[in-house]
């Protein structure tokens, strides 16, 4: 098994493609795919473990940072 760190990443992002998949039908009648990706992004998130302070931070800067007023 190559590169075994990204696994949870990879079971993530598949939950969270089931995830859009199994709600096609919502973004076809209703129009609007902005619920669905949130939800998505947040199935993504915690099965991943993802934090907006934690991980994610680190990864890819401020970019996901909490706002700092």
């Amino acid at each position: 098994e190559e590169a075994p760190f990204l696994q949870p990443y990879i079971n993530a992002l598949v939950k969270a493609g089931i995830y859009v998949l199994e709600n096609y039908s919502y973004i076809e009648n209703n129009g609007s795919f902005q619920n669905i990706f949130q939800e998505a992004a947040a199935i993504f998130l915690m099965s991943a473990n993802l934090t907006s302070d934690g991980t994610l931070s680190s990864m890819w800067g401020t970019a996901f940072a909490p706002n700092e007023t």
